[in-house]
């Protein structure tokens, strides 16, 4: 992403103290929606529209982690938006390759934050495909933020992904089909499980659109705002914030002793079975990456990944 560095103001800061001595939401996800309109507002190329809403994002994740927030997931590209014209998928799979580029060249600037890719793999562009995987391995021991990109993304084929896993696993009689529940379900789903979503914002319409289905059906709070995403400030952000938290404050709240959200995750199956069949998809997923990021051309200057073990 573009490396916008963002200072708060003196008065953005006071407000900004306010709202952190309330609860703030620790998974907060964003519906990128209205770059299309905004730029035919202003007599834009669409693929202008798209690049001003990634500077958005950047300065969103900005103002997230300000904020203390442990984890934020954009909704990219969706898998139907593969049916848009050519020109502006080329457009938008261009801006992405540039700005995840950026980050892989100048690791240093964006220190602290784990990137993550979620969606169907087998979708993907396969120019697209080593970019996405270098800057996984690159950043999965970073702890500052978690950033999860949906591409290639929707909620109900990611819950068909985890069938499959999970069918795929009892035919091998790694998983006993009597003992699976919501917490075995969400380790099946493909790529990195996403943790429920406590904050849901969409800006310039009032729909879901298949967005982290599973992970945004417990306590949610929904926000719809009426900008265009390219149009998303801080100030608009902070008062979302108030939003979550005034919506909140009416939710009972419902945890067992670790503050986790009630849910039937005990695994009543064989525990050692579970471990290996979480692992086995573990250690799939990241060879797969270093497949991937192997193909990158060497010369670039991208820093090298030491096996499924990260990169330094």
């Amino acid at each position: 992403m573009a490396n916008f560095k963002f200072r708060e103001t003196a008065l953005e800061k006071f407000f900004r103290n306010i709202i952190q001595r309330g609860e703030v939401p620790r998974h907060i996800a964003f519906v990128l929606d209205g770059n299309r309109r905004y730029a035919r507002e202003r007599n834009l190329k669409t693929v202008g529209g798209h690049r001003k809403g990634s500077d958005t994002f950047e300065q969103t994740i900005q103002w997230a982690m300000l904020l203390g927030i442990q984890e934020v997931t954009a909704y990219v590209f969706s898998i139907n938006n593969f049916n848009r014209t050519p020109e502006e998928v080329n457009g938008i799979m261009e801006i992405l390759k540039e700005k995840l580029g950026n980050i892989l060249q100048h690791p240093e600037e964006f220190n602290g934050r784990c990137y993550r890719f979620i969606g169907n793999r087998s979708l993907v562009p396969e120019d697209l495909k080593p970019v996405l995987s270098r800057l996984t391995l690159l950043t999965r021991k970073n702890t500052a933020i978690i950033i999860n990109i949906a591409f290639a993304y929707t909620g109900r084929d990611e819950i068909a992904s985890g069938v499959n896993t999970l069918l795929n696993g009892i035919s091998h009689n790694e998983l006993d089909v009597n003992c699976i529940n919501e917490f075995i379900f969400e380790q099946a789903f493909h790529n990195f499980p996403v943790s429920s979503v406590d904050l849901f914002i969409r800006t310039g319409e009032c729909r879901l659109s298949d967005f982290l289905t599973w992970e945004t059906s417990d306590q949610t709070i929904l926000c719809f705002r009426d900008e265009y995403w390219p149009e998303f400030s801080y100030w608009k952000f902070l008062s979302t914030i108030f939003l979550f938290q005034a919506n909140k404050y009416f939710i009972p709240e419902q945890t067992v002793g670790n503050g986790n959200k009630l849910r039937n995750t005990t695994w009543k199956g064989n525990t050692q079975n579970l471990n290996k069949f979480v692992q086995k998809k573990i250690d799939n997923e990241l060879r797969m990456m270093e497949k991937h990021a192997a193909l990158m051309d060497k010369d670039v200057g991208v820093p090298e990944c030491d096996g499924m073990f990260g990169c330094d």
